[in-house]
């Protein structure tokens, strides 16, 4: 029973080792690409306000990669499986909002995290988080 106890814990770091490689270096290229260009990241939700496309699509790829991470890593043992797992279940919320809400409720979320502080500290907060999982997934 032991064996089998240590195969599956082994499975699950694996797992937890490659979301933390995959969503460190998201992060840490998202957060950079915020903190580079903020007029492209305005323009971009200015886009994502106006458009019913770009919503619905930012949707159904936050559902699905909530979805994804939810299934395989829902485990809060230690902090670097929470934040994976806590992870997961925002892009899973974003995703069913994404879809389910009406247009015009987008549009004022939109608006209302369209500040350009807001921006710099998503950015900053998006460096932070990638720099831990790159560390963890990487350099552990």
């Amino acid at each position: 029973m032991l064996l089998k106890d240590q195969f599956i814990f082994k499975i699950y770091m694996d797992i937890t080792l490659f979301l933390a490689q995959i969503m460190g270096i998201y992060f840490l290229v998202a957060g950079v690409g915020i903190l580079m260009n903020p007029a492209r990241m305005k323009g971009a939700m200015e886009e994502a306000k106006r458009s019913y496309l770009l919503p619905y699509f930012d949707g159904a790829i936050a559902l699905v990669m909530g979805l994804l991470i939810v299934l395989t890593h829902n485990m809060w043992d230690g902090l670097l499986e929470s934040v994976i797992s806590l992870v997961g279940w925002i892009a899973l919320l974003e995703g069913v909002l994404m879809l389910t809400l009406p247009q015009k409720t987008i549009s004022g979320m939109m608006q209302h995290f369209m500040g350009a502080n807001l921006g710099r500290f998503m950015g900053v907060v998006s460096v932070v988080v990638g720099l831990y999982f790159v560390y963890n997934g990487f350099l552990l």
